[in-house]
């Protein structure tokens, strides 16, 4: 198996588009602000519990092998439906 190193080009366009992408809010950060500016510092902070207790319990599923087994599921709720098949 040969090693492959990247050239000083390619890791230079790879640091420029990781920056970006973490300088662009997602839709995460557009909601949180938009639950602040609307209903204030509370509403805010709720929607950052939120948001923070869904990716721990998404990411403790995907650990568990639990995110294949029900994106695989019969019984899985219908919105997942429309994403999946």
């Amino acid at each position: 198996m040969d090693i492959v190193i990247p050239n000083a080009a390619s890791i230079g366009v790879f640091a420029v588009a990781a920056i970006l992408l973490l300088l662009t809010p997602g839709p995460a950060v557009l909601y949180i602000v938009a639950r602040s500016v609307e209903q204030g510092r509370i509403a805010g902070l709720a929607s950052v519990c939120g948001i923070t207790t869904g990716t721990l319990v998404h990411v403790l599923a995907a650990a568990l092998g639990l995110s294949a087994l029900l994106a695989s599921s019969a019984l899985r709720s219908p919105f997942a439906s429309a994403t999946t098949s």
